[in-house]
């Protein structure tokens, strides 16, 4: 390596006070390349004996960093500037933008166009966990061979000269600290590949191409790549072929037989190819693996085809879009790309066994499209350093169609009641709609989280003549329709298998949005069978509000069966690990959650907005929830645990051979007005009111409260009729006060005279019986 500099090369020697002297040998763990030889155009001028940093004397510093600097060279020279703060040594930072003004004294991190002017030096060269320290002039040059061990430079070059040791406030006055004129260190990473050739020619000398478009990408995605990948492996980096290149290339191109995946060596080429959509990718991942990955010592392609792979016939695995499965890796780019391929070609995916892949922070969201098996496998989502800028709201898998949706308000009359049994229009597919009334707010909630309620929605399910389906029919009359959207629903099931799930909880300190962070499922007929979610990390505080791990919204036909949740820990808002919205035909059959579904330190497991038809069977949650509103709930062969069974709603409430453990057998939610319009049967139960603690007072089968003076933008009801055919209550531990048990509560309690009368006649909402 050579510099060009104003100063001769002599054998280090430094003067340090509080540090340790650096010399140019060989450390043994460190490779450690001598001082360069000298520019003798320029030796007559050598004179200085070194860099004074610190002490006295010492000139105003500055440090350099590119005016486009990545994120890990910035936070490297604010983690310098702040370290040497604390040494004594004031610093600013500026950037090597041609209009700043150019300082006699600086230190600069990373790549810059001062390390160009300065150093000849291929930083790559020392690989991606590579670095070098480089004095020059009054100038000292810290880089890493990538924009990550840039930091790994910082931190030497403080270790040596001012004492760090990885605590970053331990930092102290530094007294004399001077740095040699000629310093120079570098580490070199190490490869287990200590060459490649193609056609006998080493790779080195090769420069990428590609074609314009190969399937749905442009060739330089693929490149970008592949480089990234060659690079970290064996320390070759290779430059975009510039235009009119006609030296060795590394070609990307799309120039192969219908479902194939070729490499071949020519004299001057290695023409990788296939024409299948998405699949450079995939093509090029297996043959990574399968030629570098595992690879010590030297690799020779010969001249002819080297590898060929056919990419439709199997289940795509996370693997050969380069997943490392080790659990620390972020292997979420891999997922990605693993499922924007099966997508593309309707293949399945499935996980490697055995395997754990981590997903990280960021704005990303896999779409899975065609039947996932994560059976063997465990996936972690990472939350520990997500945040509102990073990815909070970003959904890690989105169960999608690939069917549009699309809009039918047109096809609609402006006003129609909730009686509608027929629409006069067809459409090319059965439907799951969705229809909205925005001038008429529903659900406006009273209580200590009062809202202005929401637009008039409901969803139902339309078949291709206009037949309304009749499970699924209107519960509100509508004047001014203002949109009604249209899902077609998909024929095919798509199943997501097994696997187990590990959420590594955020702990941040905004709690005003819950996050996002788990299984969106948008399309209609879905399945998802065997899977288990786990939480880590909530005992911790402060905790943060989760939406669900499983969310369902605007879909219709879905089954989650035989999986295992977990309740979240309070925090400040309620938080989910299941929320149906905007759902219809929603069943959990065997399901159950990992934790005491009778630990009040937990909020309950699910809630649920807009629904229709949802069945519970076979399951053990902590609360069955319904915000705002559900049409027919049916609760079979389950128990319910602390927060029991809350909702409001329409149809039919159904609970047959459950137990229930709440303060209240039924919950009629007072917050949206305590109303079921419609018919509660119960049959062949138990209730265990407060789970089996002594009760004393009086304790009601259904309870409430209705104060009578809110608009809840929609007429409250007292249950249609209740059934009880069969309901033993478990009430051994009553206290010397109880009073007994009532089968309705006193839901509207401040009903006691003629003068409550009269206001309710002037100005109140009755609640209808």
């Amino acid at each position: 390596m050579r510099f060009r500099s104003l100063f001769p090369s002599v054998f280090l020697s430094a003067l340090l006070l509080g540090t340790a002297l650096l010399c140019t040998a060989c450390d043994g763990d460190s490779p450690v390349d001598s001082a360069p030889p000298p520019d003798t155009t320029a030796a007559a001028e050598t004179t200085a004996p070194g860099i004074l940093l610190c002490g006295e004397g010492a000139p105003q510093y500055t440090i350099l960093r590119g005016d486009n600097a990545r994120q890990e060279e910035t936070a490297a020279a604010v983690f310098l500037r702040k370290y040497l703060d604390k040494c004594g040594v004031k610093a600013s930072i500026t950037t090597d933008w041609e209009k700043n003004p150019v300082s006699e004294y600086e230190i600069v991190v990373g790549d810059t166009l001062r390390t160009a002017e300065f150093v000849e030096t291929d930083a790559r060269s020392l690989g991606e966990e590579g670095f070098f320290i480089a004095a020059v002039g009054n100038r000292i040059f810290l880089r890493g061979g990538s924009t990550a061990s840039t930091m790994d430079a910082v931190e030497y070059f403080l270790t040596e000269f001012f004492g760090y040791a990885g605590d970053p406030e331990s930092a102290a006055e530094a007294g004399t600290v001077t740095v040699a004129a000629d310093y120079y260190y570098q580490h070199k990473q190490s490869f287990p590949i200590t060459g490649v050739s193609v056609a006998g020619r080493p790779l080195g000398e090769f420069r990428i191409g590609w074609t314009e478009k190969i399937g749905d990408y442009n060739g330089r995605r693929y490149a970008n790549s592949a480089r990234d990948q060659l690079y970290k492996i064996s320390g070759i980096y290779l430059e975009n072929a510039p235009d009119g290149w006609d030296g060795p290339t590394l070609l990307f191109s799309e120039d192969a037989s219908e479902g194939d995946f070729t490499v071949t060596a020519e004299k001057d080429r290695l023409i990788l190819a296939t024409s299948v959509a998405g699949g450079m990718d995939l093509g090029w991942n297996r043959f990574f693996t399968d030629t570098f990955r595992n690879a010590e010592g030297e690799i020779n392609m010969n001249e002819g085809t080297v590898y060929q792979s056919r990419l439709l016939t199997d289940a795509i695995r996370y693997t050969d879009f380069g997943a490392v499965g080790d659990g620390v890796t972020d292997d979420f780019d891999a997922i990605i790309a693993a499922h924007d391929f099966a997508n593309k070609n309707q293949l399945p995916v499935k996980a490697d066994w055995g395997m754990t892949f981590r997903i990280g922070p960021g704005e990303r969201t896999a779409v899975i499209e065609t039947d996932t098996d994560w059976t063997g496998a465990n996936i972690i989502i990472d939350d520990r350093d997500v945040t509102s800028s990073n990815g909070s709201r970003s959904y890690v898998f989105h169960v999608k169609s690939a069917l549009p949706s699309y809009s039918i308000a047109d096809k609609l009359p402006a006003a129609f009641s909730r009686d509608t049994e027929k629409f006069d229009f067809t459409l090319e597919t059965d439907c799951f709609v969705t229809l909205t009334e925005a001038g008429t707010l529903r659900y406006i909630r009273e209580g200590s989280n009062a809202n202005d309620g929401a637009a008039t929605q409901e969803v139902t399910i339309i078949y291709k003549d206009g037949t309304v389906d009749r499970d699924n029919a209107l519960v509100w009359d509508y004047t001014s329709i203002t949109s009604a959207t249209a899902y077609p629903i998909d024929e095919k099931t798509l199943t997501i298998t097994g696997g187990t799930v590990i959420t590594k909880a955020a702990l941040t300190d905004d709690h005003s949005s819950y996050f996002r962070r788990g299984i969106r499922i948008t399309r209609s007929n879905v399945k998802v069978i065997g899977m288990t979610h786990l939480v880590q990390g909530e005992e911790e505080q402060p905790r943060t509000p989760y939406w669900g791990f499983i969310t369902t919204e605007d879909c219709a036909n879905i089954t989650v069966e035989n999986c295992v949740f977990t309740g979240r820990r309070k925090t400040t808002m309620g938080t989910y690990d299941i929320t149906p919205t905007r759902t219809a035909n929603l069943t959990f059959l065997n399901c159950s959650q990992t934790n005491d579904i009778n630990d009040s330190s937990l909020w309950g497991v699910m809630g649920s907005n807009y629904c229709k038809n949802i069945t519970l069977d076979g399951c053990e949650f902590s609360r069955f929830d319904a915000h705002a509103g559900v049409r027919n709930v049916t609760i079979k062969n389950s128990t319910l645990g602390h927060q029991c069974l809350n909702a409001i709603g329409f149809g039919t409430l159904y609970i047959e051979n459950s137990t229930l453990c709440g303060s209240t057998f039924i919950n009629l939610r007072s917050d949206y007005g305590s109303t079921w319009e419609g018919d509660v049967i119960i049959k062949n139960c138990t209730w265990k009111p407060k789970n089996g603690a002594k009760i004393s007072g009086y304790v009601n089968l259904i309870g409430g409260g209705y104060n009578g003076f809110h608009d809840f933008g929609y007429p409250c009801y007292m249950p249609k009729s209740v059934t009880i055919d069969g309901l033993k209550i478990a009430d051994a531990t009553c206290s010397s006060s109880f009073k007994g048990i009532y089968l309705l509560g006193n839901i509207v309690s401040a009903w006691k005279d003629e003068a409550f009368e009269k206001r309710m006649h002037d100005e109140g909402y009755p609640y209808t019986v």
